[in-house]
């Protein structure tokens, strides 16, 4: 091997000396649709004054830890932005929000760099949802 010396080089070599197998990688697709609320139900019996709550909520509040979050970049800051997702998800029942939460808490401690960063793309279409909802 000459120097500099790559990571998927030493790989390469190691793997002519090392009985192994490769395991492909488990295909995550993440899509706004993931996340939707259209095929949701309980959200028809949430009244409209509670629906203007939510999205102050998440146009203020968790905005803000949103764009900490995507400004710094760092893990910590997307874990604490993940659990307030979690948690508000979970005091107004909400399953997309949960789910929405619970992911970017599992990509960031998995240190999923690229589906972080699509989930992180996915929160301002949230918030539009919860817009369209609010209108309609």
């Amino acid at each position: 091997l000459r120097k500099p010396i790559h990571i998927n080089d030493v790989y390469q070599k190691l793997t002519k000396f090392i009985d192994h197998t490769v395991v492909p990688k488990e295909q995550t697709t993440l899509t706004q649709e993931s996340y939707s609320l259209k095929n949701i139900n309980s959200l028809s019996n949430i009244p409209n004054n509670k629906l203007i709550d939510i999205v102050k909520k998440l146009e203020t509040d968790l905005m803000i830890s949103w764009q900490e979050a995507k400004s710094k970049n760092g893990i910590n800051e997307i874990i604490r932005f993940g659990q307030e997702i979690q948690k508000y998800g979970s005091e107004i029942s909400l399953e997309p929000l949960i789910s929405y939460g619970n992911d970017l808490i599992d990509f960031a401690e998995h240190f999923d760099i690229s589906n972080l960063q699509k989930l992180l793309k996915i929160f301002p279409k949230i918030i539009e949802q919860f817009r369209e909802l609010e209108s309609s």
